[in-house]
């Protein structure tokens, strides 16, 4: 229900689903050959949602990137970050990053920049859309990156 990779001696993790799953297991590779501490945590079932063994595979990491491609409108965050966040402990920044929207690759560049910013530890109490294009009112279109 939940594959750990990488978090003997992580400071930091992507929670994910799906084939990202691989495309964070390579850039976590890399990132731990330059030293850097990172782990990925692949949740293989949503439903029901394996909270416990997410828990338990987590353990007292406190930098938790939720990496989803999909939106959780109406709601605080997506539904992948919504679970995750409520099977950890309160001190866990748990952070939600939406990408990959519409069949959109994630690129080994996003998910490097996502490791890179759970790991500055900055709190945000919105989403982070990252690599997401839209037509604001003005017309102009902008990328955000994470």
């Amino acid at each position: 229900m939940v594959e750990g990779y990488n978090m003997e001696d992580a400071e930091a993790v992507i929670v994910c689903m799906g084939s990202m799953a691989g495309t964070a297991k390579y850039i976590s590779d890399k990132l731990r050959a330059q030293g850097r501490k990172v782990g990925v945590v692949k949740v293989v079932s949503f439903r029901p949602f394996p909270y416990r063994k997410l828990r338990s595979v987590i353990g007292d990491i406190k930098k938790v990137a939720v990496l989803d491609r999909t939106t959780g409108f109406g709601g605080q965050g997506t539904p992948l970050w919504t679970e995750t966040k409520s099977a950890l402990p309160g001190d866990c920044l748990v952070k939600n990053y939406i990408g990959g929207l519409a069949g959109r690759d994630i690129s080994l560049d996003t998910i490097t920049r996502v490791y890179e910013d759970i790991l500055a530890g900055e709190l945000s109490e919105e989403p982070v859309w990252i690599d997401f294009r839209y037509r604001a009112c003005n017309g102009n279109q902008e990328v955000r990156k994470a």
